[in-house]
Order: structure tokens, then C-alpha cells, then sequence
């Protein structure tokens, strides 16, 4: 039996053909059930998990690689604020990591496990603890280890010091399961304002901050950056549309490249669909007629956040099936 591409093995293979990332999971069950925005589709896990295996089913038909977990908001610290009892925390995570497992096996795909692991909602200096937060992070990475994933994906962080608090976390699971998984973490940025020559994030860090780090003065604490923080593959989702996207991915590869850390530290791009800034969408027809731009940016791993579905995933999938056949398109 051939044995399967680990997640490493297929970022090596990035630069030829970016591996195709999910398209966005809240949105997907506001348009299949009519869910209310905002409302907390982790609980799907326990009582629609036909539901989310659907859900699954659809982004795995649709040509995804790398699928992340329905478990965004599963950690003890946000559950509380969507009327879910934090102690059913550990089983929203193994059963987000189950359903995707049964979903592969429906459809006979093989996609690579991303613990999704989004942010608790707290900010370290005025809201939360940096102990408590890390805490919560580490509760969540044991649970989507231990339920096999490929990968732990943290993303949609505000505070580059909370990023922090989930790379520690996450490597001190890493040790203690024994495991080496990779990590993979995304900031949200604000669209280009008048003034600004370079994209930043909500709390104004830019992409070399972000990379090498700075002093948070709300924290009073440093962080160390994401590269000496041991991120694998490293960007931006959500907040911005693809015009703003295809630029911040650029800068993070030209700063990885410049560092020599081509082919170690990969970028990954998830834009939305549904644009903050000018509340405008971008289907997959612009999805496809911006994906040459992204991929001459540098990106590695290429989805799509808020407001898309997997309509947007078979686009992408087949356009680049024909950016690989020919080369100039790149």
C-alpha cells in the first residue's frame, strides 16, 4: 500500500502547485440552514453532525487539500459566550476531528487535518491573562492532537501576543504527546488606508513584526515573533478581499526569502469573500480572475475566509489545475 503524503512533504511541493485550503464553515450553515450569523456552528458537532459531515462532504468533493475543523470557537474561554458549557469543550474537538475522518471516508477523498483553533475573544493586557489564555490553548491543541490531526491551524488573531500564547501551548503538547505536527498561524489585516504604504494589522503591527516581533505595550510583555516562535506556515485570513490579500502575501514571502528560509516557512493566503472594509463579495468568478496574482505573490497554501463557499473551492481547484498545464499563466 503506498503510504499517504505527509503535510511537510506536500508544502515542499507548494511552489509548483499552492495546496488548496478550505473555503469559510460559518458561512456554509448561515446558507444550508439559515443559521443566525454569529451563532456558534461548533455545537453542530454534537447535535447536527450529519449537518457538518455534509459540510465536510461538500469542501472534499470540491477539490480542498486542507480542510480545518468545525472548531473554531471550541475552547473554554469562548464557548461560555455562546451559551455552550466549556466542559464540553474536549468532546467538540474529537468529534470535529471524527466527522472530517467519516466525511473522507463517504467521499473517498484524502484532505489533511487542520485543528482549527481560532481566538478566545480575550486580549492579553485588558481583557484576559496571558496564563489563562495560554491555558485554554494548550486544553484545545491536547484534544485535536490526540484526536490525530495533521496540522494545528491558529487563525483570525487580532493580538500578535496571543498568537504567542498558542504557539507556546502548542509546542508544549507537542512534547508531551510526542508529536512533531506542523503550525500554522494567520493574522487578520486591515485594508491599505490613504496614508499607508504597507498593510497592518488591527493592532498595527506590520509583516516584519509580526515575523521578527516587537515590544506590546498594552501587555507590557514582548513577543517573539513568528518565526522564532516555530510557525511552519505563516499570513493572513479573513478581513481583507483579494486586491489587499495578493499584497500581504507577497511581503511575507519576500521577508521569508529574504531571511533564507525559502522551502523551511511557507505563506498562506485566505481572504474573504465578503470584504469588511467595502461590504462588497468576491464570488469565485473573481476568486479565479485574481488566483494568478496570488500565486506570483508566493502563496503556498490558498483558501478563502468569510463568505465563501465551496463554490469558490471547485473554482480555484480547476484553475489551477490549469495554471500547472501551463506555466505562462503564472
Amino acid at each position: 500500500m503506498q503510504q499517504r503524503e505527509i503535510f511537510l512533504e506536500r508544502l515542499a511541493r507548494a511552489d509548483q502547485r499552492p495546496i488548496l485550503a478550505d473555503s469559510a464553515t460559518g458561512t456554509w450553515f448561515q446558507d444550508r440552514l439559515e443559521d443566525e450569523p454569529g451563532a456558534c456552528c461548533d455545537g453542530y458537532n454534537l447535535t447536527r453532525p450529519d449537518a457538518v459531515r455534509q459540510m465536510y462532504r461538500e469542501k472534499l468533493e470540491a477539490g480542498a487539500e486542507l480542510v480545518l475543523t468545525n472548531t473554531f470557537n471550541s475552547c473554554v474561554l469562548r464557548l461560555p459566550e455562546f451559551g455552550i458549557d466549556a466542559a464540553e469543550a474536549d468532546r467538540l474537538n474529537i468529534e470535529g476531528v471524527r466527522l472530517l475522518r467519516q466525511a473522507m471516508v463517504d467521499t473517498g477523498r484524502h484532505c489533511f487535518i487542520g485543528g482549527d483553533v481560532g481566538p478566545t475573544g480575550l486580549i492579553v493586557g485588558e481583557t484576559g491573562t496571558y496564563p489563562d489564555i495560554r491555558d485554554s490553548f494548550a486544553r484545545q491543541i491536547r484534544a485535536l492532537v490526540q484526536a490525530g490531526v495533521d496540522v494545528i491551524c491558529v487563525e483570525t488573531l487580532l493580538q500578535a501576543l496571543e498568537g504567542q500564547a498558542a504557539a507556546e501551548a502548542a509546542h508544549e503538547v507537542f512534547a508531551k504527546e510526542g508529536v512533531q505536527l506542523p503550525l500554522y498561524m494567520t493574522v487578520v489585516f486591515t485594508d491599505l488606508a490613504p496614508d499607508q504604504s504597507e498593510h497592518r494589522t488591527f493592532f498595527g503591527d506590520s509583516v516584519a513584526e509580526m515575523l521578527d516581533g516587537k515590544h506590546d505595550a498594552l501587555a507590557q510583555q514582548h513577543f517573539d515573533g513568528m518565526l522564532a516562535l516555530g510557525c511552519t506556515v505563516i499570513g493572513a485570513n479573513c478581513s481583507v478581499g483579494l486586491d489587499d490579500m495578493i499584497p500581504i502575501a507577497a511581503r511575507f514571502r519576500q521577508h521569508i526569502d529574504a531571511r533564507g528560509l525559502a522551502g523551511k516557512v511557507f505563506v498562506a493566503a485566505k481572504p474573504n469573500s465578503a470584504v469588511m472594509s467595502s461590504q462588497s463579495y468576491e464570488g469565485p468568478d473573481v476568486a479565479v480572475a485574481r488566483l494568478p496574482a496570488l500565486v506570483r505573490a508566493g502563496a503556498h497554501v490558498i483558501g478563502y475566509c468569510c463568505g465563501s463557499l465551496p463554490e469558490h473551492i471547485r473554482a480555484t481547484s480547476d484553475a489551477l489545475h490549469r495554471i500547472a498545464e501551463s506555466p505562462a499563466q503564472r
